[in-house]
């Protein structure tokens, strides 16, 4: 098969991956939503904050490194998972003994047992290193769909289930343990991996060598991302938190499940055909053109039709969550661009200059945090969002970085994302018609949706001359084929 079928197909199942995991995650969502108090809904987000801490450290960015590496050694991949597993327990040793010291600090004593208990998702990420790592290098992200899919479908199942059954805050962390267990096994029976504890100190030097950089762009990315949600809780207290974490969840999940579906296919393709870069300047052009093709109208509509999707999908008509509407609306703008850019990173690290993506990661993250205290402080969670929002003109410097490896113009990537974006702004209007026959509700809102989604399409199709509807629908028929 060519590497462009792979890619397409790669694309196509792991995008179909993300959308029933996300799928089942976002009706999860609506339920817990309903079901959970504030307060539990602040555990959680305290208790992923520091998991993914953990996750982050623990990785130590040797996945995306073992993806990098071009040779066929399984001594590469086995002294990756031996340093994972090693990575992994230094962090949950540190999370399982500082539990009460941060139960104290944050004024929550029931996140101590929570972070202890849901911290051993580390081991469980460890367990499943070799498989994944093995099947993404050969791009069968079909097998790692299954396997996402089926664990999906154990971690929704578990969670609403316990959720009604009044477990409160661990019905999420005991169902998100429960489909772990299973994506792990799936994993492993797929690949045909076996249990091996091979080291190789020379292997492990450059293994930890060149992800220093992807590393420290996780670190950044951490403090970043935990930090918001540290000021929200002191500032302003664990509800608050609870109505940030919807308002991120829902602002810019399903833009990152996009978005990350697309990276992780883009990467590994990428690496493949690094040293030809007009070759890698097509895809990458192309890549920009479909992406925008559907995070555009998701964002935009998502920004646009927040107060009533907030008020009659998530509080089932009334006004539980409306502190999150304004923030919401922030980050949906916040997650449709840093999706766009975040493609950037997969060109940055196949082309071996990780240093880059380092640097521009760090300049963003020293803007963010200096712009999140005071805004966090005196505005709320409205205000940590826009400490996101406020520094997204850095996006035109981001794409010129991938000027400098790519024979490509930052006319030429404009180009490529103009079109869908002007559908989407023409669409935009149409989201309000049905608000002139009908009283606001959640029947009104799947109205006003289906009107943006029927004007998008006309318009991308009118613009384009019909080559977006094309093009898209040629990738539809490429995926199935292949």
């Amino acid at each position: 098969m060519s590497l462009k079928k792979k890619v397409v197909k790669g694309v196509a199942w792991v995008f179909g991956l993300q959308v029933a995991v996300q799928g089942l995650s976002f009706i999860t969502a609506i339920v817990l939503a309903r079901l959970l108090l504030q307060e539990d809904y602040g555990i959680v987000s305290l208790a992923m904050v520091f998991l993914s801490i953990g996750e982050t450290l623990g990785d130590f960015g040797l996945a995306n490194t073992l993806i990098q590496r071009q040779d066929k050694d399984d001594r590469a991949i086995y002294t990756g998972a031996v340093l994972r597993l090693m990575f992994a327990s230094v962090m949950y040793a540190f999370l399982f003994f500082a539990a009460g010291s941060l139960a104290q600090f944050f004024n929550a004593p029931a996140f101590e047992n929570a972070i202890r208990v849901a911290g051993l998702q580390l081991f469980l990420s460890s367990a499943g290193f070799v498989a994944l790592v093995k099947l993404s290098k050969e791009l069968e992200f079909n097998k790692i769909a299954y396997a996402g899919i089926a664990s999906g479908l154990v971690r929704s199942a578990g969670t609403i289930l316990l959720a009604f059954l009044a477990f409160k805050y661990w019905s999420v962390i005991f169902g998100n343990l429960a489909g772990s267990v299973v994506n792990v096994s799936l994993l492993f029976a797929f690949s045909r991996s076996r249990i091996s504890f091979v080291f190789d100190r020379k292997i492990a030097r450059e293994l930890i060598g060149f992800s220093k950089y992807l590393i420290g762009v996780s670190v950044i990315v951490l403090i970043v991302f935990s930090t918001d949600r540290f000021l929200v809780e002191k500032f302003w207290g664990i509800e608050v938190l609870g109505a940030y974490q919807v308002a991120l969840t829902w602002g810019t999940g399903m833009l990152s499940l996009i978005s990350n579906a697309v990276s992780r296919v883009a990467f590994p393709a990428y690496s493949k055909i690094s040293q030809e870069r007009e070759r890698l300047k097509r895809g990458y052009l192309q890549t920009l053109r479909m992406l925008s093709a559907i995070v555009f109208p998701i964002g935009f509509g998502m920004m646009f039709l927040a107060p009533w999707f907030v008020r009659y999908v998530l509080a089932g008509g009334t006004a539980k969550w409306d502190a999150a509407i304004l923030p919401l609306i922030v980050l949906a703008g916040y997650g449709m661009v840093t999706s766009i850019t975040s493609q950037a990173a997969a060109v940055y690290i196949s082309c071996g200059n990780p240093r880059i993506n380092f640097i521009q990661t760090v300049v963003c993250g020293v803007v963010n945090l200096a712009l999140m205290f005071p805004l966090t402080y005196f505005l709320g969670a409205f205000g940590t969002a826009l400490a996101f929002f406020i520094p997204l003109p850095l996006a035109i410097w981001i794409l010129y970085l991938v000027t400098k490896l790519v024979p490509v113009t930052l006319g030429e990537i404009g180009r490529s994302m103009l079109q869908p974006l002007i559908a989407t702004i023409c669409a935009v209007p149409f989201a309000y018609l049905p608000l002139l026959f009908l009283a606001p509700s959640l029947f009104t809102l799947i109205c006003q949706a289906g009107a943006m989604l029927i004007a998008y399409i006309s318009f991308a199709h009118l613009i384009s001359k019909g080559k977006l509807t094309k093009e898209f629908l040629g990738q539809l028929k490429l995926a199935g084929r292949a």
